[in-house]
């Protein structure tokens, strides 16, 4: 199975009730391992509660990772541990739709510096749709940088109170979408209070 893992550049997992974790990292039994996973596509799997049953502590690294796409997955309470959303180097799109997601990078338990920045180089597109018990996009007091960032829908988040606790740049980030079709946007001063106050107007 690993050796077909490392090889594997497209997955696709629709339609499987049983399954609950994608990758048990204790299984796992070598140093390092890189994937070569491009793109990840999830979806109408209601008892998956992990991608990843534990932070794999860069045991295992999803450096090509370009495009996530997770819908319908009411268990899952996070995507990613720290440890694999700081290896992101290649991410352009992420979307979230329809799932139990509280938080879309977990907050890190290990021995990690809490103010350790995160720069999402390639990414320009994020979209959280219907997501109920989102509350943000990390809890933990990390800053983020998103230089690429051009296109964030947050629709139907009603918890989502902030976007971030640490610094948080997007530069280039001129409107959220409030609607699927993008044709209804907000956006003040920067993203943290555009978020806030989108929660106090109980958007």
């Amino acid at each position: 199975m690993l050796n077909k893992l490392q090889n594997i550049e497209s997955l696709n997992l629709w339609h499987c009730p049983a399954v609950e974790v994608l990758y048990e990292v204790d299984a796992i039994s070598e140093e390092e391992l890189e994937i070569p996973l491009r793109n990840l596509s999830l979806g109408h799997l209601p008892n998956l509660k992990y991608l990843w049953n534990k932070d794999p502590q860069g045991k295992i690294k999803f450096q090509n990772l370009s495009m996530i796409k997770v819908t319908k997955c009411e268990s899952l309470k996070h995507v990613f541990p720290f440890s694999v959303a700081k290896d992101l180097l290649q991410l352009q799109v992420l979307e979230i739709s329809d799932c139990g997601v509280e938080e879309i990078i977990a907050k890190d338990q290990g021995e990690v510096e809490e103010d350790l920045g995160l720069v999402f180089s390639r990414l320009f597109t994020l979209k959280f749709l219907n997501l109920q018990e989102l509350r943000c996009f990390c809890s933990g007091n990390h800053n983020f940088r998103f230089p690429l960032l051009n296109k964030l829908y947050v629709v139907e988040c009603p918890a989502m109170e902030t976007f971030s606790h640490g610094i948080l740049r997007a530069s280039i980030l001129r409107r959220i979408c409030l609607n699927e079709n993008g044709d209804q946007s907000y956006l003040e001063s920067d993203l943290n209070t555009t978020i806030r106050n989108l929660f106090n107007r109980g958007m």
